[in-house]
Order: structure tokens, then C-alpha cells, then sequence
């Protein structure tokens, strides 16, 4: 089981991360990753602070991230140029389905975790 340390350290050193605050899994390696529109929050990327940083975003998104019936959930980030990315994502097992969530989330991609890669819309 993984915790807030392994995501702030994954972030530092491979540029970003998942983690499932409920379950504790931590970067999944099948399925694919869909932010959820209106979650995304950009920020400096600090990271000596970023432990903070994190801490703040889960308190302003405790009651999606945390709430008992949504275990697919993830809390995502990853370093954009000289900005963090933090999000709210959702975790699907289907190509057809992360297309289909990514469209109606006005998203710009996905995430595929198998291929550890970004996959545009």
C-alpha cells in the first residue's frame, strides 16, 4: 500500500502520478485515466513545497475524492513545463469508455496507464 509520500516522491522523480486515497492503489498499470472537468488546478511547481501543495488540493476536493461510493477516483498529477497539475480522475477500463468520459469532460486526452502514456482526443 502506497501513501501520500510515494505520490509526492513519484511526482518529483517521474513527473507525475496517481493514487486512490480510499484504496491506496498507486499507479495503476492497466485501464486508462480520465480528469474530471471543473477539477484541474495549475499551480508553480515547487518541489520543496509540494507536499503542501497536494495537502491544500485534497482539502478543497475531500468530499469527491473521499466520498465511499466512488473508489475509482484518483487523485492525479503531473508537472507541465514550470506548473503542477493536480485533478480529480477517473479510473475506466475501457479505451471506448476514457474516450467517450474524455468527450464529455471537454478533455484534451487521456491517460493510458499500460502504456504509461498520453494519448490525445
Amino acid at each position: 500500500m502506497s501513501n501520500l509520500i510515494n505520490f509526492k516522491n513519484a511526482i518529483i522523480n517521474n513527473g507525475g502520478a496517481s493514487y486512490n486515497l480510499l484504496t491506496g492503489e498507486f499507479n495503476p498499470n492497466r485501464g486508462f485515466m480520465v480528469s474530471i472537468e471543473g477539477h484541474e488546478n495549475r499551480s508553480e511547481y515547487n518541489p520543496n513545497n509540494l507536499q503542501y501543495t497536494i495537502a491544500r488540493y485534497i482539502n478543497t476536493k475531500s468530499d469527491l475524492i473521499l466520498s465511499g461510493e466512488k473508489d475509482y477516483l484518483f487523485l492525479g498529477a503531473w508537472v507541465d513545463g514550470k506548473e503542477l497539475v493536480l485533478d480529480v480522475s477517473i479510473h475506466i477500463d475501457s479505451k471506448q469508455e476514457a474516450v467517450d468520459v474524455g468527450e464529455q469532460n471537454n478533455q484534451l486526452g487521456y491517460y493510458d496507464c499500460n502504456l504509461q502514456e498520453y494519448i490525445e482526443l
